[in-house]
């Protein structure tokens, strides 16, 4: 610092740190450059400045040199700290060029002169994020290489070439995030108008201004920016695309100043959502001016396209709408001011009709009201009183210190602060505009009228004194000859005068003293004056009389005389001692005007039977009783009616109201409370029971019947019959009982089997019908007829078989026996299956070489032997109609408990357990079979081999919607590869369906594996055997089993059983390594009470890969999940049925 003085001059401001330091003006070019001023400021020499001239100065951040001699050294200088930016201007100064790289500062500003012609390289420059280069011509140079992007944010030259700018990097638009994390209380940002932005915010509420210049895209919904901080938004260069659907897309903060500039809008602003200013320079808006409904200080709409004309609402806003098409008359509002020029350019530009610079203000009626005498604080309304309260001068010299806005153009809240009112009644306010100007009186809070002289003349009075008027039309105002009560008109008048006239005739009688009454509004002053005509009556009385009670001013002798403060009339006479009127007993009130008269009195003495007066109305004699009373002397109790949805008491009509009981009495065709509710008898039935009584229910809003399952028809008098078992004759006929429900009146009833009668029919119960069956064989259709009612149990009757055949008859004698008492084969010879088709292979160890497993999300069942996989589960249980149609569906594939047990040969049990419609319960029994041994179910004999599954399931308590409904099941199976590595056992999937008298098989077949199935025909129902039907459907790639259920009311029970089987031909091992895969979804019907059975057996394998002989070592054993898959997939779907009470077992 030792040779700076000598060089120039230094301020003596500057001391240690030479800067200047604002850290709230922010100003961005670019959202990525953000500075703040530090300012070293230079003066005056001719001496060139070195490095170590600023080396005494460490902490500066920024340099700025003026008309100085820079030396090319301190150009090219890196100082030790960071420098933010330089500004070298060397004015009238050389300089040397820029042919060595710039030092590392990130805003270079180059000014100089002398440089011209000379050629600058980019790689000198490109350290720089600003660089400015003015008053030479130059040359540049690109030597950076393309792949190099150079991150330049602003580049100002003058250059004599373009140079390649390819790797110059543009403004990165994903950055605008960033934009978020600034706080300054202002922000302007400017982006290039050439480019569409995201529309963006800050996100903290510390901004205070933010102006933006930027074209933005489009957006996809209302923008609100109601919670933000912003004094002022100011968005300069919109664009067209900034609109939704034609409108501001914006809705700006409270009281925020808001301007929008060159948009493209169609739809008129919402100013119920703009609350402050609100400006839109060039926006389009090529629409009618609508009527003004918002709350704000100034609307500015210039150089847009609005046309129609002015409403008077807008003249609750400063209106600023120059150069736009409007037509018509301008309002008073703003034409009163039109003599400020300003304010007369704010509407130039259009074409009304009365746009007249000296159009004058023929309404102006300003109002001052005092609200607090310490601020000198008044709030202002009036007629056409503007829009600028520093025209308001008070005592002709003061302007307000604050103006609060309450309704622009109407009310205002000044505040005169350090201003001196003279008089402690009144003051004055000087309006200097409109003009002229006219200077107004205004009292002091309410004052009354104080007349200090009155002269009477043959038609006039002429009264002098103060607090008269400037209360310009606010107040009713009025003079009158008491005695007499003759008006006298007012005709002219002012805060200090009045001149009224009257009709002499009118007070041709009065004699002194005669009173008259000056008043305004409810402020009344009473003097008196002798009426003598030419008389001055103008002597002043102490005080006005206002320190002495019920007083007035004799001004004709300036005395205060005693008097009533009201005309007593000729109902009453005045009290010279009260200073009270005293009325007759028919009259009350401070003139006695007001009739009075007694109310009645009560039972208990008292007046409207209360110690209440005021519910007496002593003008009318009429009490006003209490919510709970009436009467003429309010000594009835009252209770409110019911009031019905049509707002009338008990509902109007025909119904009755007991108001002292509270109670409706409704009509025959009406009930309830409030008798809103219509009431019709239901039919009565043969019982001369409403609805034949029983668990029937009547509707008496619409007279209909609501029958128990059991019965139909209007009066709930028919059986509504169904079928839930039969227990049929062999295939010679004979006796078969139908068990269900028949009821007890029987109207022509018949009985189908197929088309053939069965009859006679007799009547066991109402549970049980029988009847003579027709010989014959297979499966019919039932068809009930009794009371015009129609009963129909699709493939219900199966005729028993006398001798029943075995499948395939066993295959052949060397393989199996058949026993045709029930159909099953005993197989011989180491065969096995159901046909004793198969041959067990020892080898395996009686391992099933299954895998089984339980897919909890379909509840379905998996058995795998490391190559193929078969699935079983259920998929919906249905309610059919009698026309065949769903009118219930449940998907039967989750929801299950389970529990699990062991019974007293230590097999495994287990218990799920589901419920549905709240009451129906579904139980699924699965019980592991480790050894041989037989079973019996509905009356059917059968045998389970070691390591088959049994199934039991239950379901109880099912409601249906009709009682000539019944349900169905839907049962898939599918097969697919599990391992593709071997494959010399592939083989197409094979179906085949077996069906015997007493039992359906069915072998579904993939790659030498075989799932056996074995359903009994027949179902627990009602605690009854019966038949059970099921449909199978092949579509190719699918086979759907629909199990057709009976109607049952307490439990339906079934009892299914299931294998795997491995056929002979079956090789462990395979050379070829290809592989494929199927997948046949197979649904096998279950009958409700059927059985069925699958077991796994190997045969005819020499060699067992080593995981196949093994146990699963899983910590599930092989039953358990082959129950917990078959549960969750029968299980799930065999909510069919209901089943016998007492079962399942604990």
């Amino acid at each position: 610092m030792k040779r700076i003085p000598k060089k120039k001059k230094i301020s003596s401001a500057v001391r240690k740190y030479l800067y200047f330091f604002r850290p709230v003006n922010l100003f961005l070019l670019f959202s990525d450059l953000v500075t703040i001023l530090n300012t070293l400021i230079s003066g005056y020499n001719n001496q060139s400045i070195l490095p170590t001239d600023l080396a005494c100065l460490p902490n500066f951040s920024r340099i700025f040199l003026q008309n100085l001699n820079i030396s090319k050294e301190l150009v090219f200088y890196q100082f030790p700290q960071t420098i933010y930016d330089v500004t070298y201007n060397y004015e009238n100064y050389a300089c040397s060029p820029i042919d060595q790289k710039l030092p590392d500062i990130p805003t270079f500003n180059f000014n100089c002169k002398s440089i011209s012609g000379t050629t600058i390289k980019i790689s000198h420059i490109m350290k720089q994020r600003v660089f400015n280069l003015k008053y030479s011509y130059v040359y540049f140079e690109n030597d950076v290489i393309a792949t190099h992007n150079i991150s330049m944010s602003t580049f100002t030259a003058t250059s004599l070439n373009f140079a390649d700018f390819s790797n110059f990097q543009n403004f990165v638009i994903s950055s605008i995030q960033n934009f978020s994390t600034i706080k300054s209380n202002s922000l302007h940002i400017e982006h290039d108008t050439g480019i569409l932005y995201p529309f963006y915010i800050p996100l903290n509420n510390s901004t205070q201004l933010l102006s933006m210049a930027a074209l933005f895209e489009k957006p996809i919904s209302l923008i609100n920016l109601s919670t933000y901080g912003f004094k002022q938004l100011h968005l300069l260069h919109v664009g067209n695309e900034f609109n939704l659907n034609g409108e501001i897309p914006i809705i700006p903060p409270l009281s925020c100043d808001f301007l929008i500039f060159y948009g493209n809008f169609n739809v008129f602003p919402n100013f119920s959502i703009i609350t402050g200013s609100f400006s839109s320079y060039q926006s389009n808006f090529s629409i009618a001016l609508p009527p003004y409904s918002g709350k704000g200080a100034m609307v500015s709409l210039i150089n847009n396209n609005l046309f129609g004309t002015i409403d008077e609402s807008w003249c609750n806003v400063n209106l600023v709408i120059y150069n736009n098409k409007l037509t018509g008359k301008i309002p008073s509002c703003f034409t009163c001011y039109f003599s400020v020029a300003s304010f007369f350019n704010y509407f130039s530009g259009n074409q009304f009709t009365n746009y007249n610079q000296s159009i004058g203000c023929s309404e102006f009626a300003p109002r001052f009201q005092l609200l607090d005498i310490s601020t000198k604080t008044f709030r202002v309304t009036g007629i056409n009183i503007g829009f600028n309260s520093r025209y308001w001068l008070l005592n002709s010299v003061d302007f307000p210190y604050s103006t609060n806005v309450i309704s622009m153009g109407y009310e205002y809240v000044v505040m005169y602060l350090f201003a001196i009112i003279p008089n402690p009644k009144y003051f004055n306010v000087t309006f200097v505009h409109p003009a002229p100007s006219r200077t107004i009186y205004f009292p002091l809070g309410d004052q009354f009228p104080n007349p200090t002289g009155i002269k009477i003349t043959s038609n006039q009075l002429i009264i002098t004194g103060e607090l008269f008027s400037s209360y310009m039309g606010y107040s009713n105002q009025s003079v009158q000859f008491e005695e007499t009560s003759t008006n006298c008109t007012i005709k002219d008048g002012n805060f200090f005068n009045i001149t009224c006239e009257f009709v002499p005739s009118s007070i041709s009688t009065l004699t002194y003293p005669t009173i008259i009454k000056i008043k305004n509004d409810n402020l009344i002053r009473r003097v008196i004056v002798n009426p003598l005509i030419g008389q001055l009556n103008q002597i002043p009385c102490p005080n006005n009389c206002d320190d002495i009670s019920n007083s007035i001013c004799d001004l004709s002798q300036g005395i205060c005389v005693k008097s009533c403060k009201n005309d007593c009339g000729i109902f009453g006479e005045c009290n010279d001692q009260t200073g009270e009127c005293d009325c007759d007993s028919n009259h009350q009130g401070p003139n006695c005007s007001i009739p009075f008269m007694q109310c009645p009195t009560g039972s208990n003495s008292l007046i409207c039977s209360s110690a209440d007066y005021n519910m007496c109305n002593n003008q009318t004699g009429i009490c006003t009783c209490s919510q709970n009373q009436q009467g003429q002397d309010c000594s009835l109790p009252f209770k409110q009616c019911p009031v019905g949805s049509d707002s009338l008491i008990c509902s109007g009509g025909n119904n009755n109201c007991n108001n002292q009981t509270g109670v409706c009495t409704c009509s025959s065709s009406q009930q309830g409370q409030d008798c809103s509710l219509p009431f019709k008898q239901c039919p009565v039935g043969l019982d001369s029971l409403i609805c034949s009584g029983g668990n029937n229910n009547c509707n008496n809003q619409t007279g209909i019947c609501y029958c128990d399952s059991k019965f139909t028809n209007i009066d709930c008098s028919k059986p509504n019959q169904y079928i839930s078992s039969v227990s049929p004759s062999n295939t010679n006929g004979g006796e078969a009982s139908f068990f269900g429900w028949f009821g007890d009146i029987h109207s022509n009833p018949s009985l189908l089997i197929g088309n053939q009668q069965c009859q006679p029919i007799t009547y066991n119960s109402s549970i049980e019908i029988r009847c003579i069956a027709p010989p014959g064989n297979g499966v019919y259709d039932i068809t009930f007829n009794q009371n015009d009612i129609m009963y129909k149990l699709r493939n219900g009757y199966s005729y028993l078989e006398i001798f029943k055949n075995c499948p395939n008859n066993c295959t052949n004698s060397n393989q199996g026996n058949c026993n045709t008492s029930n159909g099953e084969c005993n197989c011989i010879n180491n065969y096995y299956s159901f046909d004793c088709s198969l041959k067990r292979n020892n080898n395996t160890g009686g391992n099933n070489g299954g895998n089984p497993s339980i897919d909890p999300s379909t509840g379905g069942t998996n058995i795998t032997d490391n190559q193929v996989n078969f699935q079983i589960y259920f998929k919906n249980l249905f309610e059919i109609d009698f026309n065949g149609n769903i009118v219930n569906q449940y998907s039967l594939q989750s929801n299950w408990t389970l529990n699990k047990t062991k019974d007293s040969q230590e097999n495994n049990i287990y218990k799920l357990t589901q419920i549905i419609q709240q009451s129906c319960e579904i139980i699924t029994l699965i019980e592991e079979v480790s050894t041989s041994k037989q079973y019996s179910f509905a009356g059917s004999t059968f045998t389970l081999d070691a390591g088959s599954i049994k199934l039991t399931i239950s379901i109880s308590n099912y409601i249906y919607k009709s009682s000539l409904n019944t349900l169905q099941l839907q049962l898939i199976s599918s097969v697919d590869n599990e391992n593709e590595g071997s494959d010399c056992n592939i083989k197409q999937v094979s179906t085949n369906e077996t069906n015997t008298s007493s039992f359906k098989y069915i072998k579904i077949s993939k790659d030498n594996r075989v799932l056996q199935g074995r359903f009994i025909n027949q179902i627990l129902s009602d605690g009854r055997p019966t038949y059970l039907s099921i449909d199978v459907n092949n579509n190719g790639n699918s086979v759907i089993a629909t199990l057709n259920l009976p109607h049952f009311v307490n439990q339906s029970i079934i009892d299914p059983d299931f294998s795997v089987l491995l056929e002979t031909d079956f090789k462990s091992e395979c050379d070829n390594k290809n592989s494929r895969k199927w997948l046949i979804p197979v649904a096998v019907a279950v009958p409700i009470v059927g059985l069925c059975s699958i077991g796994v057996i190997l045969d005819g394998i020499e060699t067992l890969p080593e995981q196949v002989s093994k146990p699963s070592t899983s910590g599930q054993s092989i039953i358990e999940s082959v129950f917990l898959s078959i549960h969750n997939a029968i299980v799930d779907n065999l909510l069919l049925s209901h089943c016998i009470t007492g079962w399942p077992p604990n």
